[in-house]
């Protein structure tokens, strides 16, 4: 399992360079995925615009250099947890909290699904003032009955 939790930069001109942003300027991109050795089963991306992916399908073709999410599809990550738009911090939070509650969850006596992990999640937000523009912008891709345990 890898969970980030920060600030994440779509770069629209250069896909490629879109990615996880650190301290002093540093950055996680797509380049940086492809040397990945070990890669996880489930990776939850909770940063603003982590799904982004460029909207031309010429941009798709297996020539071009992939966006920061299509790295993570190419390296064989299978479940990814990422966002289409910029989140607000709260809400990002509380989604976060209720979908590891509910994918941890033991009740009613099995395992919760990832669709059921990520139908929580959003309606534990979408009521709220800010998460109201935040809940849809949680996407899966992967296995909707993948389960954590």
């Amino acid at each position: 399992i890898v969970h980030f939790t920060g600030h994440c930069e779509y770069v629209k001109e250069d896909p490629a360079n879109s990615g996880w942003l650190f301290s002093k300027g540093k950055k996680i991109t797509a380049y940086e995925l492809t040397r990945v050795d070990r890669v996880p089963e489930f990776v939850f991306s909770n940063g603003c615009s982590t799904g982004v992916t460029p909207p031309k399908v010429s941009l798709l073709s297996r020539r071009a250099v992939p966006s920061f999410a299509e790295a993570f599809f190419q390296r064989g990550v299978k479940n990814f947890v990422c966002t289409a738009w910029p989140v607000a911090s709260n809400p990002a939070r509380d989604f976060a909290c209720t979908f590891y509650k509910t994918m941890l969850s033991r009740e009613p006596g099995r395992p919760r699904f990832m669709y059921e992990a990520m139908r929580e999640a959003r309606q534990s937000i979408r009521s709220t003032p800010s998460g109201a523009r935040t809940w849809g912008a949680y996407q899966h891709y992967g296995n909707p009955w993948f389960k954590l345990l």
